[in-house]
């Protein structure tokens, strides 16, 4: 009698080690992977939403400006070889938008508004947010945002009132509080490798709360950049470590922003 009460419990035993293991092994039974797509489909689903913010919209019209797009491309430059390797052909484009922000899109496309470089007191400011924005293309944070709520069937569908209309909301707050995170780490430790002082990304953030606070307004940059108080607090903390040293942009800053306002519209 023992003995059948031991084969029992070994029989028991052993059946539930087995269904751990094949829980815990078996490729069926683990939690479905994340939907990924070729970067070239990427690409493709960025260009198009970037075609559809320029047309006819005029908070996204380019400002045309070989002086500023020159010192755009140092700043991209420098950020790019930091990085390293990278999958895409980042495009950065300097728009005529006077709201504070900067709106990153598949693909690699990332727009600066004009309000947003203005406000910035110097080349190391706006590269920090830039350095955000690619955190957050390098990551597919959006690619994987949209794909979860439209499907890649009307994200490469061609119809091109819903890539309107996808291209408006993927302007909005599309990032949860682990994407910014993420994004804000991936830019710190890409401003300290391009030789930028990390905590001015901080002090950036600091000067917008306290402007856009005090008198009731909420900025965008703000609004789609949640938990700011703490994003403040980490970027100024943040330790590039003794051997660090900043080297400062050589580009003229004061001209930049002076024919950025006189920039024409395309």
């Amino acid at each position: 009698m023992k003995k059948k009460i031991y084969i029992e419990i070994g029989l028991l035993l052993l059946g539930t080690a087995l269904v751990w293991v094949i829980f815990s092994y078996l490729p069926i039974f683990k939690s479905a992977p994340s939907i990924t797509i070729p970067v070239a489909t990427e690409e493709k689903i960025g260009k198009t939403l970037a075609e559809e913010l320029m047309k006819d919209n005029p908070g996204f019209h380019r400002i045309e400006s070989k002086f500023d797009d020159s010192c755009m491309n140092v700043i991209r430059t420098r950020l790019l070889k930091s990085i390293g390797y990278s999958e895409y052909e980042y495009k950065i484009y300097l728009v005529k938008n006077s709201q504070v922000n900067a709106v990153s899109l598949p693909g690699g496309y990332i727009f600066v508004f004009s309000g947003l470089a203005d406000f910035c007191e110097s080349p190391e400011e706006l590269a920090g947010v830039l350095a955000h924005e690619i955190g957050h293309i390098e990551h597919k944070h959006l690619i994987k945002k949209l794909l979860k709520e439209f499907g890649l069937a009307m994200l490469t569908g061609g119809d091109r009132t819903a890539a309107g209309s996808i291209a408006r909301l993927a302007t909005g707050n599309m990032f949860d509080r682990t994407q910014e995170e993420d994004a804000d780490d991936f830019a710190l430790e890409t401003m300290k490798k391009a030789k930028i002082n990390p905590q001015l990304f901080g002090i950036l953030f600091s000067r917008l709360e306290e402007k856009y606070r005090t008198d009731n307004t909420l900025n965008m940059l703000l609004s789609t950049h949640p938990n700011n108080s703490a994003r403040i607090k980490k970027a100024l903390n943040y330790n590039p470590g003794t051997n660090f040293s900043s080297l400062p942009f050589d580009m003229d800053w004061a001209k930049f922003i002076k024919e950025m306002g006189e920039g024409e519209e395309e």
